[in-house]
This record gives structure tokens, C-alpha cells and sequence, in this order.
């Protein structure tokens, strides 16, 4: 499994997530990160500003990419590609991938296990910095590349 953005905030769950049931994963992310997503489970990391990511396309099943233009992956691969662009759910490119289009809707059972699981001890939610219901908060979401989630405390 192809990981795009495996320091981020869906990014750290899917590695540690993949890993724990099995898949074989490779993440991007920045030489800054590369360590920590080793730490979180990836067997490979790629440096995306110094390595293109396009020459490990085709050794992989299955893509989570919710940064990049999934149409011009797909024409590259046979792998199916989760992504965030809805105009593409459900279309299948030449090559034979399939776009599968999700937003995450989590439910309270999903929640729960979730917690279940940290609560186990192999995932570890990844919390990049906490504000109180402010502006700040906001702008660091708008810069990217910070590792995990941005928590908002309601006082």
C-alpha cells in the first residue's frame, strides 16, 4: 500500500493502521519525517522532494492519496487509488485502476474502536499541537505539512 503523506494527520492513522493488519506499506513524506514514519510503521519511506514517488507505483495494490491529482496516478498504475476528489468516484482509468472516492464519516463505533486500539497499544494517535477554539489554529491547518492532527480544546 502507497501512503501519500504518512506524517499527516490521515496519513499517520492509514500507516499504523496498514501495518497492524498486515500490508506491506510505503509512505511519502519529507526527509524531516522520514524517521517518525519508520517509527509508525512503514517498511519504506520515499523522500517526496527527493525521490519520485511515479517508479513505486506499480509495485503496489492500493494507493491513499488525498493530496495529489489521482487522475494522472491513475493512468499509472492498476492499483486502486482512495482520494478526495469526488469527480473521479467509481471511474476505472486505462491502465485498470479504480478510484474510490471517501470522506471520512467516522461513527462512535468506529471511534471506539479506534480507542480500543490505542488503549492496546499499537496506534498511537499523533496530535501536532493543540489551541483553544482560536484563529491560530486555523492558520497552522493552511501552512500543511505538520505531523498529525490539530486538536481544538472548547473550554
Amino acid at each position: 500500500m502507497l501512503i501519500h503523506g504518512g506524517a499527516g494527520g490521515v496519513g499517520s492513522f492509514a500507516v499504523q493502521l496498514a501495518k497492524h493488519f498486515g500490508a506491506e506499506t510505503i509512505a511519502t513524506t519529507s526527509a524531516l519525517n522520514a524517521r517518525f514514519v519508520k517509527e509508525l510503521g512503514a517498511d519504506r519511506v520515499i523522500d517526496y522532494t527527493d525521490e519520485p514517488f511515479d517508479s513505486f507505483i506499480y509495485d503496489v495494490d492500493l494507493v491513499l492519496d488525498t493530496r495529489r491529482d489521482t487522475r494522472a496516478l491513475m493512468e499509472r498504475t492498476e492499483a486502486s487509488c482512495f482520494h478526495r476528489g469526488e469527480a473521479l468516484a467509481g471511474k476505472r482509468s486505462r491502465a485498470g485502476a479504480r478510484a474510490i472516492y471517501f470522506i471520512v464519516e467516522p461513527t462512535r463505533d468506529h471511534l471506539a474502536q479506534l480507542g480500543k486500539f490505542a488503549d492496546d497499544g499499537w496506534f498511537q494517535p499523533i496530535v501536532s499541537a493543540v489551541f483553544r477554539l482560536e484563529r491560530d489554529a486555523y492558520k497552522l491547518g493552511l501552512q500543511g505539512h505538520h505531523r498529525g492532527k490539530i486538536v481544538l480544546r472548547v473550554d
